[in-house]
């Protein structure tokens, strides 16, 4: 029997009215969705039909608590926050609004937390493919340390579950850092908390998009790099890695956004032979 939780969800939503719903569905069709506390949904200063949509959803279920925040265009890591000060529960659960959680995900977490006290933060693995860690594979629950993090930032963000008490303390996300926002928060709970990944696949993403460069913008590519060695720079400062291990994330980064930009080309190319 899984011991008492109570799970706040957190969803925050800009112009995503086709998918909202879909979200909003995979929370409530849950096989423990019992332990869901909450689903705060923060709009993010939307202008297409979001709103509504979400307002017509608590109406059709009023059994549940569905808590709608509206506030202008302040950007992914405000509205977070937002939801996160907002939550009663003693757990936070991240979801984004055109992602979904698989139905057993609370379930499966909730049971890894019941089995492991230590357990401060928990996330998931969203397809087949285990988790390698250069060459290590995760086949089973892993305790993360933060240089693991900076070889591969895991795990993806709406699979993450963590206790409430880490947003109090950590005051959660940077609200100045306009890309990888969700790697610098999980890099900082990494080096002060428990922090467990399992390779269960418990959420699917994007409604298949690519995880990278799907605009093909590498500008995109090259703003989330940037935003990577930020993250570096500040561990280096704060002692969490050494010199010499910041270095080397520093090359290693540099040459996985080569690699992307790479791919993200020959992507690009290959679309434009097809429409030929």
């Amino acid at each position: 029997m899984v011991k008492e939780m109570r799970i706040s969800v957190v969803i925050p939503t800009f112009n995503n009215d086709s998918y909202i719903i879909d979200a909003l569905d995979s929370v409530l069709m849950q096989t423990r969705s019992d332990l869901i506390h909450e689903i705060i949904v923060v709009n993010d200063g939307s202008t297409d039909n979001t709103v509504e949509m979400v307002n017509r959803f608590i109406r059709a279920h009023q059994g549940t608590k569905i808590i709608l925040i509206n506030q202008s265009n302040m950007g992914v890591s405000v509205a977070r926050n937002v939801g996160m000060k907002a939550a009663t529960g003693d757990w936070i659960a991240l979801l984004d609004s055109d992602d979904c959680w698989m139905p057993s995900k609370t379930e499966v977490q909730a049971e890894y937390i019941m089995a492991n006290d230590k357990i401060d933060f928990i996330g998931g693995n969203h397809h087949e493919k285990p988790l390698r860690i250069l060459w290590r594979r995760i086949s089973s629950i892993y305790k993360a340390s933060i240089n693991d993090l900076c070889i591969k930032w895991f795990p993806v963000t709406p699979s993450a579950m963590f206790k409430k008490k880490i947003f109090i303390e950590t005051g959660g996300f940077n609200e100045m850092m306009k890309h990888s926002e969700d790697a610098e928060f999980f890099a900082r709970v990494c080096c002060k908390y428990n922090y467990f990944y399992i390779p269960d696949n418990v959420v699917t993403i994007g409604h298949g998009k690519n995880p990278y460069g799907e605009t093909g913008l590498s500008a995109e590519l090259r703003s989330m790099y940037i935003g990577n060695v930020e993250i570096f720079k500040m561990l280096k400062q704060k002692g969490f890695i050494s010199n010499t291990r910041y270095y080397f994330t520093r090359i290693f980064a540099f040459l996985k956004y080569i690699r992307r930009v790479l791919i993200v080309g020959g992507r690009k190319t290959f679309q434009s032979v097809n429409r030929m």
